[in-house]
């Protein structure tokens, strides 16, 4: 373990992406290339979308930080997954990022679909002008 998310552990920050975070563990291994790895504590019995792309973000991080990322593991209460760091996930990540970005500009988010229920909870609330 290169890396833990305690109280002393440095931000990890993406330059090219602007981005940070912390994952929770950071492993590097025999082949010197690296295993983010993601807590979370609730129970599943699959990945979930939010979790694969936090963990997505993970893989950007760790690379520009420390080196080759393969793939990364979720591991919830009742299982584990290891996910693949393809360029399908990193496209589909860096286009969620390019979406929000829109979104905290002003801009109309397309296909956007108005959900009272999910508006109500989102972070994005009180900037969103759908």
């Amino acid at each position: 373990m290169i890396y833990s998310d305690d109280q002393d552990a440095k931000l990890l920050v993406s330059s090219t992406y602007q981005m940070h975070g912390k994952p929770d563990f950071v492993y590097k291994q025999f082949d010197n290339t690296y295993l983010p790895v993601e807590l979370k504590h609730k129970e599943s019995k699959r990945p979930h979308l939010g979790d694969v792309m936090q963990l997505a973000s993970y893989f950007i991080l760790v690379e520009e930080n420390y080196g080759v990322v393969k793939r990364g593991l979720l591991q919830y209460k009742n299982r584990t997954f290891y996910i693949r760091n393809s360029k399908r996930l990193r496209n589909k990540l860096l286009k969620q990022i390019a979406e929000m970005n829109r979104l905290e500009e002003g801009e109309a988010v397309k296909g956007f679909k108005k959900n009272e229920n999910k508006c109500r909870s989102c972070a994005h609330r009180s900037i969103c002008n759908q």
